[in-house]
């Protein structure tokens, strides 16, 4: 089946020309992964679904504006802020949305710039700093309560 699709996918690239523009990578390495978002100009994680999308921590972390549907836990993407959400199967949306994103750089820029902030909020250590606070608290009440005889 993999195989069949990714055929599928590399007769439409060159029916439409556009062997310049698309390369088909297939496996890499978390190392060239990072190479490749250092140098894009934006991400799109086009998934129907997607329970959380590893890809939008990747390219926040980056500081690549996303571009992601609707499907794909958009409550990551911050539209308009820290990426751009389309309509899940509408491809002319999809359009749109990189049309605007390619053809100005500043709101690529801003937008990058937003979503790499935001990407902090998921560093394990800031999480870790997170849930040592909620321990604290917790352990307080629970003491507190214990005081009171509860």
């Amino acid at each position: 089946m993999k195989l069949l699709l990714e055929e599928e996918l590399k007769n439409l690239v060159r029916e439409l020309k556009l062997e310049n523009q698309i390369k088909l990578l297939g496996y890499i390495s978390d190392e060239q992964k990072y190479q490749y978002y250092k140098v894009c100009k934006l991400v799109i994680v086009p998934s129907r679904w997607d329970c959380q999308p590893i890809t939008l921590f990747e390219a926040a972390a980056s500081g690549k504006p996303v571009i992601a549907s609707d499907m794909s836990n958009p409550g990551i993407v911050d539209d308009g802020k820290t990426g751009l959400i389309f309509k899940s199967e509408n491809v002319e949306d999809l359009v749109n949305k990189m049309i605007i994103l390619l053809k100005n750089e500043k709101l690529r820029e801003k937008i990058g710039s937003h979503t790499a902030e935001e990407a902090k909020k998921y560093d394990w250590n800031e999480i870790a700093k997170r849930f040592v606070e909620i321990y604290k608290l917790v352990i307080k009440d629970f003491y507190k309560d214990k005081v009171k005889g509860k």
